[in-house]
């Protein structure tokens, strides 16, 4: 009989009361601290939530969860991303591309561009880079953002306050 190896569960569910749900492996939770419920538990926004939204957390798991968040900005340093940044081919070992066009595409949220030719154009420059969908920019990836530009500013109002 084979045997069912599975990921370990994320720390972020000890926070959580998980039910399982009829799919394998997925389960609704509810936060110990305030009992906000979901109906379907998604680790990311677990960590999130227990970042920046539940009221009744500890400042000690609190801080925990945005440094679990800050981290994953952290890693792009790792040897692994050096190594995989090393090995991938740029544009410039194929073809020049005018410097004007690509100033003009600096800045532009690709996502939010639904435009059939600018994403050919994006697949063109990078084939290997997938655009992410419009849920994902405004879901897990804003609320990170948002954990990390408030951690940036408490870190500056600490610095500067005057006791």
């Amino acid at each position: 009989m084979p045997i069912l190896v599975r990921r370990p569960q994320d720390s972020v569910w000890e926070h959580f009361i998980k039910t399982p749900l009829l799919t394998a492996g997925h389960f609704t939770a509810e936060c110990l601290y305030c009992e906000k419920k979901w109906t379907r538990g998604r680790p990311q926004e677990l960590q999130v939530y227990l970042a920046k939204d539940c009221l009744n957390v500890d400042e000690k798991t609190r801080r925990e969860y945005i440094q679990k968040i800050l981290q994953l900005y952290n890693d792009d340093d790792t040897e692994d991303n050096k190594r995989f940044r090393i090995e991938q081919l740029n544009i410039t070992d194929f073809w020049d591309v005018d410097q004007n066009s690509v100033e003009l595409l600096l800045n532009t949220p690709f996502a939010v561009v639904k435009n059939l030719f600018f994403v050919d154009l994006i697949i063109k420059l990078q084939p290997g880079y997938k655009l992410p969908s419009r849920k994902k920019l405004a879901g897990i990836m804003l609320s990170h953002a948002v954990v990390k530009i408030e951690d940036q500013v408490n870190s500056i109002l600490g610095k500067n306050t005057i006791f």
